[in-house]
C-alpha cells in the first residue's frame, strides 16, 4: 500500500514511461489504486471484453499493451470508442500499433482511430493479393501514417505496373526502419536503397536469398536471417560467405530458430566457415547461443 501511495504521487511524465514496462494485468490492478492509470485500465478492460470478447480476453491480453495488435473487425460503436481511447494512451506512453488487417476496409478503420502521430507496424499476411498490398500502401501513404515496419509474411509476386507502383510508394515511406520478407520479392529488394531511414531487412526463409541478392543493399542495412533446422544451411552459408568481400553492408545477423537440443546442429556450419569469414575481413560472433553476427572489420 505504501509503494502504491508513493507511485500515485509521481508526475505523469514519469508514470507514462513506467506504463510501457507493465503488462495488462498489472495496469488493470493499478487502475484501482493509482488515479493516473484509471483511464488506461478502463480502456484496456473495455477493449479486452468488447473487441476480443470476454471469452478470449485472457488469451489476448498480451496483444493489447503496450503495443496494441489490430486485426479484428470493429463491429460496434462502443468497441470503436474504447479502442480509440486505448490507442491514444498507447501513443502517449510510446506504444507502437501492430496492424494486421484482414481487409482494406479494416485498415482504413484502424488508421481513422489512431492518433495522427502514432507509429505503426503493418503486416500484409492476410491481404491475399498483390493488388490489395498496393492499395494498402496507397492508403498508408495518403493518410501520412508513420509506418515503422512493413512485413510480407507470405509470398507475393509483383509484375509490370504493380512493381512500378510498389517502388514509387516505398520511396515515399521514408520513416520505415524495418522490412520483413518471407521470400525474395524483387521489387521490394530493388527499393531498399531509396528508403533512406531503413535500418534492417529480415528474411523468414533464408534459402530464398543468395549472396548476389545482397550486392545492391546499402551500407546502413543490417540483414537478419531466421535459420531453421529444416533449411540445411551449410551450402547456403558457404555461398553467402563467398560474397562477403563484395558487399557494402556492414552486418549480417543470423537468428537460430529451433529447440535448444538442436542449437548445436545449427551452430556447427557457422563454426565450419569461420576461417572463410575472417579471411574476407569480417568477424563472427556468437551471442546467447542462438544469435550469430557477422560484422565487417574496420581498420
Amino acid at each position: 500500500m505504501e509503494n502504491t501511495y508513493r507511485l500515485s504521487h509521481l508526475p505523469p511524465e514519469i508514470l507514462d514511461p513506467i506504463a510501457t514496462y507493465l503488462d495488462t494485468r498489472s495496469l488493470l490492478r493499478l487502475g484501482h489504486t493509482v488515479r493516473h492509470y484509471r483511464a488506461i485500465s478502463s480502456a484496456l478492460f473495455s477493449v479486452g471484453t468488447l473487441y476480443f470478447t470476454f471469452r478470449n480476453f485472457e488469451r489476448c491480453r498480451t496483444l493489447l499493451w503496450p503495443h496494441p495488435r489490430l486485426e479484428l473487425r470493429i463491429d460496434t460503436l462502443e468497441a470503436r470508442t474504447a479502442l480509440e481511447s486505448l490507442l491514444v494512451f498507447s501513443r502517449r506512453c510510446g506504444g507502437v500499433a501492430d496492424l494486421r488487417p484482414l481487409r482494406l476496409e479494416d485498415l482504413r478503420d484502424f488508421i481513422a482511430l489512431m492518433p495522427s502521430n502514432m507509429r505503426v507496424n503493418v503486416s500484409f499476411a492476410y491481404l491475399q493479393t498483390e493488388a490489395n498490398c498496393i492499395r494498402a500502401l496507397e492508403t498508408l501513404v495518403e493518410a501520412k501514417t508513420w509506418v515503422q515496419a512493413l512485413r510480407w509474411e507470405r509470398k507475393y509476386s509483383f509484375h509490370d505496373e504493380a512493381e512500378t507502383s510498389l517502388k514509387l510508394l516505398l520511396s515515399r515511406m521514408q520513416q520505415v526502419r524495418h522490412i520483413e520478407l518471407s521470400s525474395s520479392i524483387r521489387s521490394v529488394l530493388d527499393s531498399l536503397s531509396v528508403i533512406n531511414g531503413l535500418k534492417s531487412v529480415a528474411f523468414l526463409y533464408p534459402d530464398t536469398i543468395h549472396g548476389q541478392d545482397l550486392l545492391q543493399f546499402p551500407t546502413q542495412l543490417t540483414c537478419i536471417f531466421y535459420v531453421t533446422v529444416t533449411s540445411q544451411p551449410i551450402v547456403w552459408i558457404l555461398s553467402l560467405a563467398s560474397y562477403l568481400r563484395s558487399l557494402s553492408i556492414n552486418a549480417i545477423q543470423f537468428r537460430l530458430t529451433c529447440l535448444r537440443k538442436d542449437l548445436r546442429k545449427l551452430r556447427d556450419p557457422f563454426l565450419a566457415v569461420q576461417n572463410l569469414v575472417e579471411k574476407a575481413s569480417w568477424n563472427q560472433t556468437i551471442l546467447k547461443e542462438d544469435i550469430i553476427i557477422w560484422t565487417r572489420k574496420h581498420e
